[in-house]
């Protein structure tokens, strides 16, 4: 895994870049294919100053449901019935 000496990372897989006077934070790779499907980043805090630990924006994810058949409901050759 890729981890750039310029960013500062959080425990929750954010990271931060510090610019100058502008900061730019993101998430891991990780987070990112944990998370799945991005698709919507609302950041209202744009130019605002922000104190450790404190909320500033929200991500919506497309959530995926996958169910799958526990294996006693599968029909094997074995519990096929014959008449």
């Amino acid at each position: 895994m890729n981890f750039p000496t310029d960013l500062k990372y959080t425990k929750d897989h954010e990271w931060i870049r510090v610019d100058g006077d502008a900061a730019y934070v993101g998430i891991t790779d990780y987070a990112q294919s944990e998370l799945g499907e991005i698709v919507y980043v609302d950041i209202t805090s744009q130019g605002e100053n922000i104190a450790k630990e404190t909320d500033f924006s929200t991500v919506s994810l497309r959530m995926q449901t996958v169910f799958e058949k526990p294996s006693h409901f599968r029909r094997s050759a074995a519990c096929t019935r014959r008449s």
